[in-house]
């Protein structure tokens, strides 16, 4: 899993393709799969995929990341 929000990191975004997860973050556009609207979803994101991870451990925050 990829995510960065500096655009000059558009290439590694093309080079991981559809063969791992890369995340935007800002409305700008990309060449990544997945887009967060702002830093700040960062940690959320990060989050959900603990909870994931650890499905006993109850959390009800929610991301707003979804395909670019």
């Amino acid at each position: 899993m990829q995510r960065h929000d500096v655009r000059t990191d558009e290439d590694m975004f093309k080079a991981v393709g559809d063969k791992g997860v890369s995340i935007r973050v800002g409305a700008d556009r990309s060449a990544a799969n997945f887009r967060l609207d702002q830093q700040e979803d960062v940690t959320t994101f990060h989050q959900e995929i603990l909870n994931l991870l650890n499905p006993n451990k109850p959390d009800a925050r929610s991301t707003h990341a979804r395909p670019h």
